[in-house]
């Protein structure tokens, strides 16, 4: 095989991977199974979640049951007023080793949040990660801390400066994500 054919080909993948990555961050994100929140939860909220591809604001909240013990989050995007999509992600999923994706589109998970939640002490450690360049698949993460400060009120803490966080901005470049913005210090890769 010719040097030249080896090149057009690298070229082709190279490019369908940029592609691939602009569409999962630029709308184009697919979300969990739609789902209305339970009757018996109570839903926090937590912050608000915006981004730079488009006009879209996605609404995290904690999902609380009856005895005020955490059961999961729960996530309402809205794009011009409009619900585009309501997702119930359980506890459980949240605490696995990879946790779960909160944006995803044409095969790429661009970002994901696991970790762990005490609804006795009423503290959580958080690590969202996210893919920072789709090109060469490599991801960054930050923490989050989350506390409670009343029965039924919990707060987003930023863990590198104590910050309460009600807004994250979803920062974008050409291949990925650069940051997100109050979450993560610059550089990000610091959980």
């Amino acid at each position: 095989m010719t040097q030249r054919r080896i090149g057009s080909r690298r070229l082709a993948r190279t490019a369908a991977a940029v592609v691939v990555t602009t569409l999962a961050l630029s709308g184009g994100v697919a979300h969990a199974v739609e789902h209305t929140l339970p009757k018996d939860i109570t839903s926090v909220p937590l912050a608000s979640i915006s981004n730079d591809r488009d006009k879209s604001i996605s609404y995290l909240n904690l999902m609380l049951g009856p005895q005020y013990n955490v059961r999961g989050i729960f996530v309402r995007t809205k794009l011009d007023h409009h619900i585009v999509s309501t997702d119930v992600y359980p506890l459980h999923k949240i605490e696995t080793k990879k946790g779960i994706v909160l944006g995803h589109g044409q095969g790429v998970e661009a970002i994901l949040l696991r970790g762990k939640i005490n609804s006795t002490d009423g503290y959580g450690s958080l690590i969202i990660k996210y893919i920072n360049n789709g090109l060469f698949h490599t991801y960054k993460q930050c923490k989050i801390d989350l506390t409670r400060t009343a029965p039924t009120k919990w707060q987003l803490i930023n863990a590198y400066n104590g910050d309460a966080v009600t807004h994250i901005a979803v920062k974008t470049w050409l291949l990925g994500i650069s940051t997100l913005t109050h979450v993560c210090p610059t550089g990000g890769n610091n959980a």
